[in-house]
């Protein structure tokens, strides 16, 4: 079954393993961004899509301006990447995810990446959102004793296997974790008594 399956390691936004032909590229998305045009009208699809991208700049602009986070790309759409330089970035993703914030992890540099929606843009969430941030990196600095000269991400999968020099062992595990996924119990049992 390995062979069906395909596994990039090296890939900026995170382990990427896949055992289907599709991959993560569901149709529900456009779909239902056609529903959402067809119900509301190009005009408000038009106005909520400009919405978002204001709070994405907005956001954008937070950062930008922190001190110890930096954007690692512009943020011309509905997207916010970035990383830091002074403290462990997927520890700050954990505790982002305890206060409620959902950021995807990157890698190859280690950052963090945000898709903002209408929900981001309402003015007491990105309000909430951007304290979090400030509140989130002092309680980080504080664990580390203060910003790092030199970040060692620890704090998640994506920061260990970063650190493995051939990827193909990396791209070997990923295999063989949709492999034991598809394999029913007695399968996996047997395997694993030879």
């Amino acid at each position: 079954r390995k062979r069906h399956v395909f596994a990039c390691s090296d890939f900026p936004g995170g382990l990427y393993v896949t055992g289907t032909t599709l991959g993560s590229r569901p149709g529900y998305v456009p779909a239902v961004a056609w529903a959402t045009v067809l119900r509301s009208g190009m005009k408000h699809y038009v106005e909520c899509c400009a919405t978002a991208v204001k709070a994405t700049r907005d956001l954008a602009s937070f950062i930008d301006g922190h001190e110890h986070l930096r954007l690692m790309a512009e943020a011309d759409v509905t997207t916010v990447a970035f990383t830091s330089n002074t403290i462990d970035i997927y520890l700050f993703l954990k505790e982002m995810k305890a206060r409620g914030f959902l950021f995807n992890a990157l890698q190859f540099p280690p950052g963090l990446h945000l898709g903002l929606t209408m929900e981001h843009a309402e003015p007491a969430v990105m309000a909430k959102l951007q304290h979090s941030i400030n509140e989130v990196v002092e309680l980080v600095l504080a664990e580390q004793g203060g910003p790092l000269k030199r970040v060692e991400h620890k704090a998640m999968m994506y920061g260990s296997s970063q650190a493995v020099p051939d990827r193909s062992i990396v791209d070997d595990v990923l295999k063989g974790y949709v492999d034991i996924f598809y394999s029913n119990s007695e399968q996996a049992a047997s395997k694993h008594h030879k």
